[in-house]
């Protein structure tokens, strides 16, 4: 009686043993081993390692993407998003006119087809209140889902988050967050085109800079021949429609819905 035999029978284990075969060899683990199959389907490779290293590998594999998940959560909390947004979705996204339905589908399409490979972005162009920043949420939210490093942020906060790096206290320096910017996978910029000053200027087309090419959605209220009107806006709306496509939306702002 072979010994993997004998160990079953002493440990009495009561399925009947079907078939057996000794002395096979495995061509990916290089091991020889004994073949054993019971009557209830199990299949017991005695000697045989691939098991062991298919299981060693999945437990790799989870640490990193554990790894992974708790950089895109580190990420995400950098994100400051306005209370009325923080639920945003597609599903609760109602689209009053074609136009709103139009950008419905274009951002949910961007959503879907999202891969890091393939760099786009968009810039959702129109007046208060149409569903803009609630829509680039309800992507952001999507793709994040699917394991991608997200950051919203908008302008003010955005150039807040710079002086802050300044303060002796921060938690992190202006490097830090340049890296955080220029890294992630995908960056939206609430409410571009806010006047600034020199400061917000020079931040801004650094940061336009560091995202050249690569995937943001970026909404404004703002129309391009404003987002142009000087040198210094017109050099970072260029970087900013790197492979970007403009989506105009129009109609009644929906806070206003109701109102006399």
């Amino acid at each position: 009686m072979n010994g993997l035999e004998k160990a079953i029978k002493q440990s009495g284990f009561r399925n009947e043993l079907m078939e057996s075969e000794f002395g096979l060899f495995c061509d990916k683990c290089n091991n020889k081993y004994d073949y054993y199959k019971f009557d209830n389907g199990q299949v017991v490779k005695d000697g045989c390692d691939c098991e062991l290293i298919e299981h060693h590998k999945q437990q790799k594999e989870a640490f990193f993407k554990r790894i992974e998940r708790n950089k895109i959560e580190k990420i995400y909390r950098y994100s400051i998003i306005p209370y009325d947004l923080q639920g945003a979705t597609f599903e609760n996204y109602e689209p009053q006119n074609e136009s709103q339905k139009k950008l419905f589908n274009i951002c949910k399409r961007y959503a879907d087809n999202f891969e890091l490979n393939n760099k786009q972005s968009l810039l959702l162009q129109g007046d208060f209140g149409l569903g803009k920043s609630h829509l680039a949420m309800a992507a952001l939210h999507e793709i994040k889902s699917k394991g991608y490093s997200v950051l919203f942020i908008d302008i003010p906060q955005l150039l807040t988050a710079y002086k802050d790096t300044y303060n002796k206290n921060s938690e992190m320096n202006e490097t830090d967050l340049d890296e955080i910017i220029e890294k992630v996978d995908l960056m939206v910029l609430d409410d571009y085109g806010t006047s600034v000053n020199t400061f917000g200027n020079q931040k801004l087309f650094s940061v336009m800079n560091m995202r050249k090419g690569k995937h943001n959605i970026i909404t404004t209220n703002n129309t391009a021949k404003e987002l142009t009107k000087n040198k210094d806006l017109a050099k970072q709306f260029s970087r900013m429609m790197m492979n970007a496509t403009p989506i105009k939306v129009d109609g009644d702002d929906y806070r206003l819905k109701g109102l006399v």
